[in-house]
Parts: structure tokens; C-alpha cells; sequence
């Protein structure tokens, strides 16, 4: 589907995964991904921020999207993850579920650990189910960044200090 939302203030529920009836039987996607805002002036994150979608539940059930992840903070800081993917479609019938948004808006970053809006894992018996594509992460404060993972940016024009990429990242 076509994307939508906010990528500067994201608040949008990701979407549902599509579902069939099929014999007289539901097959039910996953869910669409949360939506998550922080407002704070300073934002520790050593563990998990999830908004993923959620995988396929039945036979022909495809992935949920990703939902919104919106973090406003003096500093942010820690080693933990901040993830907003898309849930997997069944391994042979269904799409994976896109990614969703993640929005940064700071002062001061320190944070190194792992931001992921990757999109889901499709099934194989089509070229019609495709892996999915990456959500959106945009940053207000574009000095410096470490990118650990795959990142899709927003589409605006970005200019690092410093941008460091590690662990294979693209």
C-alpha cells in the first residue's frame, strides 16, 4: 500500500497484514505495529522501544506494518533498540509487512545502539510477494550519528558531521 503518516512527528498505527478466506477457514495477517511517543528532557534507552508489526498467523496471512515510534528529548542516550518493522508473511503465500516510522527530535545524541525500521520477509511462491521495504527514520539534529543496522532515511536532504557506519549496515 501507499505510505502515510507524518515522517517529522509520527503518529500512526501501522497496518494490519491482509488475510483469506480460504475453505471455510480465516487466515488472519499480522497486527499493525503501536504507536509510541516520549517526551522528556532526558531519554536513557538500554533496552527495547518496540513498535513492530506483527507476523503472518495463518497459512496465507501476510505481515503487519510497522507502527510510530516519536521521541522528543534534550539528550537521548544508551545502548538499547529503537524498532519499528514489519511483521513476515507466511514463507510461501503472503508479503512481509512494511516498516514503519521512527522520529528523533534532540538536542544532544549519544545513543549507539540499534534503530530498525526494516520491512518484513515475504513469501517465495510468487514474484508478487516481495520482501517488504524499510520504514522511515528521520533526525531534527543531524551532527552526529552511528548507523548498526540496515536504515532507510526519510526523503529530505540530511547533512552529518559525523555519520559512522558498523556491523554491515547498507
Amino acid at each position: 500500500g501507499l505510505m502515510y503518516g507524518s515522517v517529522t512527528q509520527p503518529t500512526a498505527l501501522g497496518s494490519g497484514g491482509g488475510g483469506t478466506y480460504v475453505l471455510a477457514r480465516i487466515d488472519y495477517g499480522g497486527f499493525g505495529g503501536g504507536a509510541i511517543k516520549l517526551n522528556a528532557s532526558n531519554v536513557i534507552i538500554n533496552g527495547n522501544i518496540s513498535a513492530n508489526g506483527g507476523n503472518y498467523v495463518f497459512t496465507f496471512g501476510a505481515g503487519g506494518s510497522g507502527g510510530s515510534i516519536f521521541i522528543v528529548a534534550d539528550t537521548i542516550t544508551g545502548s538499547g533498540s529503537i524498532e519499528s518493522s514489519g511483521g513476515i508473511g507466511h514463507t510461501s503465500y503472503a508479503g512481509g509487512g512494511s516498516g514503519g516510522r521512527i522520529s528523533l527530535d534532540f538536542a544532544t545524541n549519544t545513543f549507539t545502539g540499534i534503530i530498525n525500521t526494516s520491512g518484513g520477509v515475504g513469501g517465495s511462491y510468487s514474484p508478487f510477494l516481495q520482501d517488504a521495504r524499510s520504514g522511515t527514520v528521520y533526525f531534527s539534529n543531524k551532527s552526529n550519528f552511528t548507523v548498526k543496522a540496515d536504515i532507510a532515511f526519510a526523503p529530505v536532504n540530511y547533512s552529518f558531521d559525523i555519520l559512522n557506519i558498523t556491523n554491515n549496515a547498507t
